[in-house]
C-alpha cells in the first residue's frame, strides 16, 4: 500500500479546496461543514494515539465475560438470562492510580449528539482536547467498583451518556495505546443496534473487530443483518470470530468434542464470509469462556489451557505487537475512503435537494407569471354598468330629496308676496333672490350630507361585491399562496363635485326682468288704480315662470351630475385598477429578485459541491489503486 503520506497530503488539497473557497459561507452551505468535519476526523485518525478493539455479538454469545478476561478486570456486567449491557463502554488504561468511571453527556440534549460522541472519541485517542468543548460536554465521575458499574451500565438512565470510559489498571492488552470497546447486545429488546445509532458510529471508530457468536445459537437476522449493513458500510477494519463453546458432552472422548468444536467454527466461518461476501480467510478461535472464567478465578491452570483463551490472548497481542501500526495506518487510509463515501452521499443527497429547491423557484416564477392573468381579468370590469346604474339612482334619491325641500321653499315665497304690496317690491326681489339662494344652498348640502354619509362609498362597495369581490378573493388567495401580502386598502369613493350649476344667481334673466318689468308694473298700476290685483297677478306669473325654471334646473341638475360622477367614478377605477396592478406587480418583481437571486445562489452552490464530489472520487479512486 503506498505511502499514507501520500494519501494525506491530497485529503489536504480536497479540504483546503473548502478554505480557499469559503464554501462555508455560501447562502447554501448545510452540506459543507459537516462533509469538511468528517474529513477532517478521517485525517486525524492518521494521528491517533490509541487502537480500539471492539467487542461485539448477539446477547448471551460470551461478549462481557471475553470483554472482563482480557481487561483481566470486571468491566462488563454478566448475568443469567439477563440483558447485562444497555450502553457502551471503552476500557482505558488509566494514566494514575485514580481507577474510575467517566460518562461523558451532552449539556445541551437538543445539541448534534453525533458531533459530540466523535468529539470524545477524538479526546480519547489524543487528537482533540477536552477544553475545546467543556461548554458542550460534561464528565462526571464515579469509583470503579462493581454497583457504579452495573449502575451506569445495566441500569436505565435518565439522560443517555455519549460513552461511558472505565479507567482500570490495565494488562497485556488494555495498554496506554490499546483500548476495548465493550457493546451492548446487537440483538436486546432494551438495546440493540437497530434502534440505537451508536453502534453504528463506534464501528466507524474501531480499528479491529472481535465477533463473539455462541456455539449453541445459530446466527440469527439481526446479527447477520448487522454485519451486512454497518459492517460492510464501515471502513472494514480486520474482524476476528470467536466462537464460544458450550461443551456439555463430557462422557465422549476428547478427540470426538474436539472435531466438532473444530466443525462448529469452520460452519460458523463460512455462514459468516457468506454473509459478507468475504474471499479471504476469517481469523476465528474456538474458545470455551466458562472454563477460562472459572480457570482464571481459581487457581487451576488446566481449565484455562482447556479453555485455549491464553492461546488466543497471546494470538492477539503478537498481532497487536507486530501490527498495530500498520492496521491502525491501513484502516485510518479505509477511513479516509469511508469518509469520502460518507461525503458523496452527503453531497448527493444535497444536490437532489437544491435541485428540488430550484424547481419549486421555477414553478414559483410560473404562478407569479400566472398573476397577470388576474389582474387582467380584474380590468375586463373597470367599466361595469351596475355601477353606472347605482350612480343614477343614488344621484336621483339625492335630487328628489333635493326637489322636495324647494318645493316647499317655492311655496313659501309664494305665500311671502301675497302679503307685499307695490312699495315692498324691492322686498319681493330679495325673496326670489333668497329662494334661488336656498335652492342652491339645499344642493350643496344635500351632497355634502351624500358625501359625507359615504353615499358613493357605499356605491362603489356595492360595485366591487357584485363585480369584483370574487376576483379580489381569488388575488388575494394567490398573493398569500406565493407568501405575499393580500391586498386590504379600502375602497373609498367620493366625487369631486364640481360648482356652477348655481339656480338663478342675481344677474340672471329671471331678475332682470323682474327689476325691468317692476317699474311697468307700478305705473300700470297707479294709471288703472288696479294696484293689488294686478301686482299679484304678475307676482303669481313670476311665480309661475320661477317654479317653470326650477323644473328645468332639477333636470339639468341631475343629468350633470350624472354624468360629472359617472366620468369620476371611471376615473377613480381606472386609477384604483392600477393601483392594484402596481401594487402586485411591485410585489411580484420584488419576490421574482429573490427567487431569481436565490437560484443563482443554489446553482453556485451545487457546482462547488459537483467540484467537491469529482475531488472526492478522484482521490477515492486513487486510495482503491493503492489499497489493490
Amino acid at each position: 500500500m503506498r505511502n499514507s503520506d501520500e494519501i494525506k497530503a491530497k485529503l489536504n488539497e480536497l479540504m483546503e479546496f473548502y478554505n480557499k473557497e469559503n464554501l462555508q459561507s455560501l447562502p447554501y452551505n448545510e452540506c459543507f461543514p459537516k462533509t469538511y468535519s468528517i474529513l477532517e476526523r478521517a485525517k486525524k485518525e492518521f494521528d491517533a494515539k490509541l487502537f480500539f478493539i471492539l467487542m461485539f455479538g448477539p446477547l448471551k454469545a460470551g461478549k462481557s465475560t471475553l470483554t472482563n478476561l482480557l481487561a483481566r478486570e470486571y468491566v462488563s456486567p454478566t448475568g443469567f438470562g439477563l440483558e447485562t449491557t444497555l450502553y457502551p463502554s471503552i476500557i482505558l488504561k488509566s494514566d494514575s492510580n485514580n481507577y474510575s468511571i467517566d460518562v461523558y453527556e451532552m449539556v445541551d440534549q437538543r445539541d448534534d449528539k453525533e458531533e459530540l460522541f466523535n468529539k470524545v472519541i477524538d479526546i480519547l485517542r489524543g487528537i482533540s482536547a477536552m477544553d475545546d468543548c467543556r461548554s458542550r460536554i460534561r464528565k462526571i465521575t464515579y469509583p470503579l467498583e462493581k454497583k457504579y458499574i452495573k449502575q451506569q451500565l445495566t441500569e436505565p438512565l435518565e439522560v443517555e451518556p455519549l460513552i461511558t470510559v472505565l479507567r482500570v489498571p490495565g494488562g497485556q492488552l488494555v495498554t496506554e495505546q490499546i483500548a476495548l470497546i465493550d457493546m451492548p447486545g446487537l440483538d436486546g429488546v432494551k438495546s440493540n443496534w437497530i434502534d440505537s445509532v451508536v453502534h453504528r458510529w463506534i464501528l466507524e471508530r474501531a480499528d479491529f473487530l472481535i465477533f463473539i457468536q455462541s456455539s449453541m445459537s445459530a446466527l440469527n437476522k439481526a446479527t447477520v443483518d448487522f454485519l451486512k449493513d454497518a459492517y460492510l458500510g464501515s471502513k472494514k477494519p480486520p474482524l476476528w470470530l470467536v466462537q464460544n463453546i458450550i461443551d456439555a458432552k463430557y462422557w465422549r472422548e476428547q478427540e470426538d468434542r474436539d472435531h466438532t468444536t473444530e466443525a462448529q467454527k469452520e460452519e460458523a466461518k463460512k455462514q459468516i464470509k457468506l454473509s459478507l461476501g468475504l474471499t479471504e480467510d476469517l481469523r476465528s478461535t474456538a474458545i470455551n469462556l466458562g472454563k477460562a472464567d472459572d480457570g482464571m478465578s481459581l487457581p487451576n491452570d488446566v481449565l484455562l489451557s482447556e479453555s485455549h483463551f491464553l492461546e488466543f490472548e497471546k494470538n492477539l497481542e503478537e498481532i497487536m505487537s507486530d501490527s498495530r501500526v500498520r492496521i491502525q495506518q491501513e484502516n485510518s487510509i479505509k477511513g479516509v475512503s469511508a469518509a469520502i463515501k460518507n461525503c458523496c452521499a452527503i453531497f448527493d443527497d444535497y444536490i437532489h435537494e437544491l435541485n428540488d429547491l430550484m424547481d419549486n423557484n421555477d414553478a414559483y416564477i410560473k404562478e407569479l407569471e400566472e398573476l397577470e392573468r388576474t389582474l387582467r381579468d380584474i380590468g375586463r370590469y373597470s367599466r361595469s354598468d351596475d355601477a353606472k346604474r347605482d350612480i343614477d339612482l343614488t344621484v336621483e334619491n339625492i335630487i328628489k330629496e333635493w326637489y322636495g325641500k324647494c318645493s316647499v321653499r317655492i311655496l313659501d315665497m309664494k305665500q311671502n308676496f301675497s302679503q307685499k304690496s307695490q312699495k315692498q317690491s324691492d322686498d319681493v326681489i330679495k325673496i326670489f333672490k333668497g329662494c334661488a339662494e336656498d335652492i342652491n344652498g339645499y344642493l350643496s348640502s344635500a351632497i355634502d350630507e351624500a358625501r359625507k354619509k359615504r353615499t358613493f362609498d357605499d356605491v362603489a362597495n356595492r360595485f366591487y361585491d357584485k363585480s369584483y369581490d370574487c376576483l379580489i378573493n381569488t388575488l388575494n388567495v394567490k398573493l398569500k399562496s406565493l407568501e405575499m401580502d393580500a391586498y386590504e386598502r379600502k375602497i373609498c369613493f367620493e366625487p369631486e363635485i364640481k360648482k356652477g350649476i348655481d339656480f338663478l344667481h342675481s344677474d340672471t334673466e329671471i331678475i332682470k326682468k323682474w327689476k325691468s318689468k317692476k317699474n311697468d308694473i307700478v305705473a300700470v298700476v297707479k294709471s288703472l288704480g288696479k294696484t293689488d290685483k294686478f301686482y299679484k297677478n304678475n307676482v303669481d306669473y313670476m311665480c309661475d315662470w320661477f317654479e317653470e325654471k326650477h323644473d328645468e334646473y332639477k333636470d339639468d341638475t341631475e343629468h350633470r351630475l350624472k354624468l360629472q360622477i359617472n366620468e369620476e367614478f371611471k376615473d377613480w377605477n381606472k386609477k384604483f385598477i392600477s393601483e392594484i396592478k402596481v401594487y402586485v406587480e411591485d410585489q411580484v418583481a420584488a419576490k421574482e429578485r429573490v427567487v431569481r437571486q436565490e437560484n443563482q445562489n443554489l446553482k453556485d452552490s451545487i457546482g462547488y459541491i459537483e467540484k467537491l464530489k469529482s475531488m472526492c472520487n478522484e482521490l477515492d479512486n486513487y486510495i482503491n489503486s493503492a489499497i489493490e
